[in-house]
């Protein structure tokens, strides 16, 4: 469990100086061979998920980590990003 403040993790993470070092490279690589894509840098990000439990876990594991551009959205993935590409 993470014990720091908002205001503590910000600070420790602006402490980090290096972009794209060694070990986010194969954090990353990694990442993307078990099929978790993301983005860096990025206004919003969805998350769309048909089990609805999935969703509130997600929810409560973003607001502990202070993840405030994400949305997540309960539904089949291609109706859900047909309206979301409607919508945009």
């Amino acid at each position: 469990m993470d014990n720091h403040t908002k205001e503590q993790r910000r600070k420790n993470m602006q402490a980090v100086k290096n972009k794209d070092s060694q070990i986010e490279i194969i954090l990353r690589k990694e990442l993307w061979k078990r099929g978790l894509r993301y983005r860096k840098n990025v206004k919003k990000v969805y998350g769309i998920e048909i089990v609805e439990e999935a969703i509130i876990a997600a929810k409560e594991n973003a607001k502990l980590n202070d993840v405030e551009n994400a949305e997540f959205i309960a539904g089949d993935v291609e109706k859900v990003f047909d309206r979301l590409l409607e919508n945009k």
